[in-house]
């Protein structure tokens, strides 16, 4: 990649982490126990990225895999679950571009002062 490329992309994720999953106590209590509110991706949610307003604080967004989404487990441990409505012939995302698309909508406005 382009030196060019890697600056703008390293400054737009600037204060954020992957946290991967691992055994023992699950990743999502740990985040909660550290100050994280645990957002979910659900396709089956029943607010929408566009109704709900950004948590306060230090937020986290979870993922599940590409084909099966969230478990049941997982959806229940997270703070709140949001979708990403899909229009027309596209029924989902896969998950790169879920989680650009949430944080493109939910979390940058609020970073950039914004009341969502």
């Amino acid at each position: 990649m382009l030196r060019s490329a890697r600056l703008p992309a390293r400054s737009c994720t600037s204060g954020t982490r992957a946290w991967p999953t691992s055994p023992g106590k699950p990743a999502i209590e740990r985040l909660q126990e550290a100050g994280f509110t645990a957002i979910g991706l659900d396709g089956a949610a029943e607010r929408t990225i566009f109704d709900s307003r950004c948590p306060d604080g230090r937020v986290a967004i979870v993922l599940g895999s590409e084909r099966a989404g969230l478990s049941r487990l997982v959806r229940e441990r997270c703070d709140l679950l949001i979708a990403l409505p899909m229009h027309g012939r596209v029924d989902s995302l896969n998950a790169a571009a879920s989680l650009a698309a949430a944080l493109y909508a939910f979390v940058l406005p609020r970073r950039l002062g914004g009341d969502r």
